[in-house]
């Protein structure tokens, strides 16, 4: 990998699962990650 970031979320695993606030937060975090990272081979579709 030739860029590498950490990111934590300030929630419980069910807070995650279930919450919506929580599931849409973590989507968004992802999503932005996959978009700031699409040269990566793991971040393709």
């Amino acid at each position: 990998m030739t860029h590498a970031c950490e990111y934590s979320l300030d929630a419980t695993h069910w807070q995650l699962m279930m919450e919506q606030p929580q599931v849409q937060h973590c989507a968004q975090s992802i999503r932005l990650w996959l978009a700031d990272t699409p040269t990566q081979p793991e971040n393709r579709v």
